[in-house]
């Protein structure tokens, strides 16, 4: 019985060596895109005032070149863009190993009121994006109810 047992074990163990070379050979091919799936969103606290709504955007890390504001009408797009550059090399051992990272991430606000461009302010202290946007209470007219 031991003898049959042990002749089963050294049949499947060439598909089990297989499989595990193939797992290893997908894991190794897509783990660079590991970080495009668990891209996550950019947070933000949103605070409204009697004339203004604060958006705080957390973005810890990165530098003011970095951040790009685009108001589209009543949206407005917080996108931040970094990229890495890494070179190591080693004469006497004949080594060069040079890697490059580069990561794009965006978070689209809508509001119920267009967003004015002249009097939207943003600074940017300490990782935290501080944007003010006054609300235009002149295009807004409330109705009598007869």
């Amino acid at each position: 019985m031991d003898n049959n047992q042990n002749k089963r074990t050294q049949r499947s163990q060439p598909f089990t060596d297989l499989m595990s070379r193939m797992d290893g050979l997908f894991s190794e091919a897509f783990r660079d895109f590991n970080t495009l799936w668990n891209n996550k969103a950019i947070p933000i606290e949103t605070k409204e005032t009697q004339s203004s709504i604060i958006i705080h955007a957390m973005l810890p890390g990165y530098t003011r070149e970095q951040i790009e504001l685009e108001i589209m009408g009543r949206q407005i797009r917080i996108g931040v863009n970094s990229s890495n550059y890494v070179e190591k090399k080693d004469d006497e051992q004949k080594y060069f190993h040079n890697q490059e990272a580069y990561r794009k991430n965006e978070r689209i606000i809508t509001l119920p009121f267009p967003i004015s461009k002249k009097d939207t302010t943003a600074s940017y202290r300490n990782g935290v994006l501080t944007i003010n946007i006054p609300k235009n209470n002149a295009d807004r007219t409330f109705l009598s109810i007869s």
